[in-house]
């Protein structure tokens, strides 16, 4: 397989269509790979809830993370920075969960009790509270200077193989670079945030291949998901362990263009 030619497709979340099959993976990431790619580095941070035992606060907070993901709400349970808000709750004697939400100054500005007792349901109505703070209508654009202005912190690539951590990240700056906005590896005054993410699995019913996807999403500095481009594809295993040269450079700027119909789509980029 010529290499030049790989993960060229890319995939735009919400866009009409679809990509011929071998560009487009059964599921866009690993079960809990978008709390481990997402929640941890930027977003909104979830944290234990106290007076509850270990494996109850684990249930809530993990249910809790799953349906802000289905909200498009980056969140997680790990760690935490300083650009993450934080969700919080307490029970009092009757057993009802009372939330907040903590921006990344510590400034609380959400909130509110449950309005229901059903385990599931109140996971979900609290869910649907913080998901409406972070994904108003115009939350994209509001906001936005100037195109030129417009300033992506796009940080460290997770889970590349070989030198493809640093040499896909460096790529990824000069791309978009190209096109004329600012990079900056900084969380602070970056209009969105672009991580990247690379799974590798055995491919099916090939000892010698494996699957390689490449996830960049783009987040507002909030941690509302602005949508996902996806690239794919089946190379011959190990080609990827050693220096990715002229592939990653070739992976950046398809993910690029991919990044900046994404912009153009929600009016960030005229």
């Amino acid at each position: 397989m010529r290499l030049p030619a790989i993960l060229a497709c890319v995939f735009l979340l919400a866009a009409c269509g679809s990509l011929p099959r071998p560009f487009q993976p059964e599921e866009k990431a690993p079960p809990g790979a978008l709390e481990a790619a997402l929640g941890a580095r930027a977003g909104v941070f979830v944290e234990a809830i106290p007076g509850l035992d270990a494996a109850q606060s684990e249930r809530l907070t993990a249910a809790l993370v799953r349906a802000l993901h289905a909200r498009d709400v980056a969140a997680g349970r790990q760690t935490s920075n300083r650009a993450s808000y934080r969700i919080a709750a307490w029970q009092d004697e009757t057993g009802r969960l009372f939330w907040s939400l903590a921006a990344p100054g510590g400034t609380i500005v959400l909130q509110f009790e449950e309005a229901v007792a059903h385990e599931d349901s109140r996971i979900e109505a609290a869910a649907a509270r913080f998901a409406d703070y972070f994904n108003p209508p115009e939350a994209v654009t509001e906001t936005l200077g100037a195109p030129s202005r417009l300033t992506l912190s796009v940080q460290a690539v997770d889970g590349a193989p070989g030198d493809g951590r640093a040499s896909l990240t460096r790529a990824m700056r000069r791309a978009l670079a190209a096109y004329g906005l600012q990079s900056t590896k900084s969380l602070e005054n970056a209009d969105f945030v672009v991580l990247g993410s690379v799974y590798l699995a055995d491919a099916a019913n090939s000892s010698g291949h494996q699957s390689i996807a490449v996830d960049w999403t783009v987040l507002s500095p909030d941690g509302a998901r602005v949508g996902t481009v996806n690239q794919s594809n089946v190379i011959q295993k190990g080609t990827l362990d050693g220096a990715w040269g002229p592939v990653a450079r070739v992976v950046a700027e398809n993910g690029a263009d991919g990044i900046i119909a994404m912009l153009e789509r929600v009016g960030a980029i005229h």
